[in-house]
């Protein structure tokens, strides 16, 4: 994952940045294992902060193309979980 794709707009210290990209690549990973593991029924990754505008929707991105439900609470809880057959 490339530091382009943090907002630009941002100013972040070393650690933040840091911080922001391990969230974001456990995100990721996260997704994959929804996916492919059946009895895997949810992973909670909990941040400092809420994530919010193009980093909520870069989650949401990856959510989707993992064919997986993602959701953020205001408590900086990212809960991910397998769809139900349905949406599937």
């Amino acid at each position: 994952m490339s530091l382009s794709a943090l907002d630009p707009g941002t100013a972040m210290s070393k650690p933040q940045l840091r911080r922001a990209i391990q969230v974001r690549e456990r995100v990721v990973e996260a997704c994959r294992l929804v996916e492919s593991r059946q009895k895997v029924r949810g992973v909670h990754i909990v941040t400092r902060r809420t994530p919010e505008g193009e980093e909520l929707r870069q989650y949401q991105e990856f959510a989707a193309e993992h064919h997986v439900n993602l959701s953020v609470d205001n408590h900086g809880m990212i809960s991910i979980r397998p769809r139900a057959l349905e949406e599937a």
